[in-house]
């Protein structure tokens, strides 16, 4: 049984200028919030607690969490020409475009109460009517959690086009260039507290709800014996943060409308640190972090490599259609474990409410993709589109199920040692009178 209260509020604004077709300029901002409290009772049983043996546990929880997010973002896009340029370069850079961004984002999330209670009911085993309720006499029968999350994300670049024309024409097309810079920082605070009791002497006192029982009276008896101790593992809290310094080129020409070669590479540097932040201690020399110089040193990832990626098209009108194209292309990608993933921290899956611990020695995926596209495009708009598609994987990142509790489903990553993901795309654009029904169809 439960109960939950969500409330989503959003926010946003944009605006943008003009100076011409050749100037251009857009602003963004965002702000979203998005609060949920909710209370739930859950009854289960397992091989310890069978409802035949008169036995089942109980889980009261409340918990409140708050999300917010404030996003700014600007834009901008120019075209040069001789007013800008002069005379003496517009010739060889007339056309020019320019385009850029600027990115600043913050997200934090806050969980100021979070608490579970473990209680035994002692039920009816025909039946099945609750007879009796006991908090559980264990030293963790109640949990209680406070967490605090802020993400910091700076992201900007930009982008230079020329585009060129050769041979009277025949070729012609563009080449490019730019830079991308991205940076993420992230404080991770959790703090978790258990509350309870293993004395004999309390068993009268652990009859009824969490609301009977963990009373002030109850906990500050001595003869009762409650406890409050620190949970968890002591590596929940973490700071981490990645910077990517990417630079790219290319080129993009077309031979008699007939033959097109898109062509180019991205250099990426990448670098990613994580390190635990112990919140119930202070050392001068290092702070919260329980890390040595040497394991700091240590303790971060880098790396930096090329991308490159081509892919040539052909172009043929009148082949089963008013307009065909053949591409065949490939190219090298990477996937980088995110931040959440290499730390020893545990986090909820908002889809799954699963427990989801990181791995720090996770390491990125280098992936190698092969792909022909064959497309149709008709008079009426109408187009048909087969993609066989073939990647191969190093190293992939799988997750897989961890340790856990019997009421905890808990999940981790690891790196395979290699995989294959291969199979054949297709999408239908048909027009039937009015209607333009669409189908997609990805194995």
């Amino acid at each position: 049984r439960s109960d939950s209260v969500r409330v989503f509020v959003p926010k946003a604004a944009s605006a943008g200028v003009s100076y011409g077709d050749d100037h251009s300029l857009g602003f963004t901002y965002i702000f979203l919030r998005n609060t949920e409290d909710e209370a739930s009772i859950t009854e289960r049983n397992n091989i310890n607690f069978r409802r035949d043996q008169g036995a089942q546990l109980r889980d009261y929880r409340v918990r409140y969490e708050e999300r917010e997010l404030n996003l700014l973002q600007l834009t901008g896009r120019h075209t040069l020409g001789p007013d800008i340029l002069g005379d003496t370069t517009a010739g060889f850079l007339d056309g020019l475009e320019v385009t850029w961004y600027y990115s600043d984002a913050k997200a934090t999330t806050d969980l100021p109460s979070e608490i579970t209670v473990s209680a035994v009911d002692a039920v009816d085993p025909v039946t099945g009517d609750l007879l009796q309720t006991s908090v559980r006499s264990t030293t963790s029968a109640a949990e209680y959690r406070y967490t605090d999350l802020e993400d910091d994300v700076d992201s900007y670049g930009y982008k230079l086009n020329l585009p060129v024309e050769w041979a009277g024409g025949r070729l012609a097309g563009g080449v490019f260039g730019g830079y991308d810079y991205y940076q993420k920082g992230r404080s991770y605070l959790q703090t978790q507290f258990n509350l309870g009791t293993t004395a004999s002497a309390a068993a009268p006192v652990l009859v009824g709800t969490p609301e009977d029982v963990l009373t002030d009276a109850n906990i500050l008896d001595p003869a009762n014996g409650f406890l409050l101790s620190l949970g968890g593992i002591g590596t929940e809290s973490y700071l981490a943060g990645e910077t990517i310094d990417a630079a790219f080129g290319g080129g993009d020409l077309t031979l008699d409308e007939r033959w097109r070669l898109n062509a180019g590479v991205r250099w990426e540097d990448w670098s990613q640190l994580s390190v635990p932040v112990n919140q119930y201690e202070f050392r001068t020399s290092v702070g919260k972090v329980p890390l040595t110089a040497e394991q700091l040193a240590t303790a971060g990832k880098a790396d930096d490599d090329l991308y490159p990626s081509a892919a040539v098209t052909y172009m043929r009108p009148d082949f089963w259609a008013d307009e065909f194209r053949l591409r065949v292309g490939y190219s090298q990608t990477t996937a980088r474990p995110d931040i959440r993933e290499v730390t020893q921290s545990t986090f909820i899956d908002p889809l799954t409410d699963a427990r989801v611990t990181g791995n720090p020695l996770l390491v990125p995926s280098d992936l190698k993709n092969y792909d022909i596209r064959a497309e149709w495009f008709f008079a009426n708009r109408d187009n048909l589109t087969v993609s066989p598609f073939y990647k191969e994987i190093d190293r992939p990142i799988e997750t897989v199920e961890g340790a856990g509790t019997d009421n905890n489903l808990s999940f981790t990553f690891i790196n395979a040692k290699t995989a294959e993901i291969y199979g054949v795309e297709v999408e239908l654009l048909r027009s039937v009178g009015s209607a333009r029904p669409y189908i997609a169809v990805r194995p």
